[in-house]
């Protein structure tokens, strides 16, 4: 803690934050909901996409946070509502949205490598692959 950033020294409130994505968000019980985020990973979307799990941006002179577009997106079709907000969502909601979505995607996975039912459906599955050089500013 106070450490100086381009963005202003590091309080006790940031050093909570990350202590806490470091943990792993958890149900109300303590219980672990999924593994988390290990102290390095990179969330600050210093990618071609600017697409992090930690980003801010200024609005009126004042630095605020960005959500996770992909986390987002999910949640909102988890709850089939397209104006859901992370930023206003309880740990309540959280945990209930999370168990939603676990039950929801449970319907649409599968480990089987069967796909005849797929190619009877007409329908189609596209897969893409990122060339070799992709792996300069993508890791895999």
């Amino acid at each position: 803690m106070g450490e100086p950033t381009a963005d202003g020294v590091i309080t006790e409130a940031d050093a909570e934050v990350m202590r806490k994505i470091w943990e792993r968000p958890r149900r109300a019980t303590g219980e672990p909901l999924w593994f988390g985020l290990r102290p390095g990973a990179e969330s600050r979307g210093d990618n071609v996409y600017q697409h992090g799990r930690c980003l801010t941006a200024r609005v009126g002179g004042e630095l605020v946070p960005v959500p996770f577009g992909i986390a987002e997106s999910w949640f909102r079709w988890v709850a089939g509502d397209p104006g859901l907000g992370l930023p206003a969502m309880t740990f309540e909601r959280f945990e209930e949205l999370f168990d939603q979505g676990v039950l929801k995607f449970a319907e649409v996975t599968t480990d089987s490598p069967d796909l005849s039912g797929l190619r009877g459906s007409g329908m189609k599955c596209l897969v893409t692959c990122l060339p070799s050089s992709a792996s300069s500013w993508y890791p895999v």
